[in-house]
């Protein structure tokens, strides 16, 4: 699954909109479309807001 794809998924799972998900982890919508259309591949410590991780839970290798 890429990471486009998964956010998308999350976000659908959560219930939330893109503006919801955008107001969450303060970015605009546009943003938010880029991400899940795989145009832009956010940032490590964006991908811990979407997915309500700490940085060190998704780089951990357990």
């Amino acid at each position: 699954m890429t990471i486009a794809k998964a956010i998308r998924e999350y976000r659908l799972i959560q219930g939330m909109t893109q503006r919801e998900l955008s107001q969450k982890i303060h970015k605009s919508e546009r943003m938010i479309k880029r991400y899940e259309n795989g145009k832009i591949i956010p940032s490590i410590q964006i991908l811990g807001k979407i997915f309500n991780k700490s940085i060190d839970e998704m780089i951990s290798l357990e």
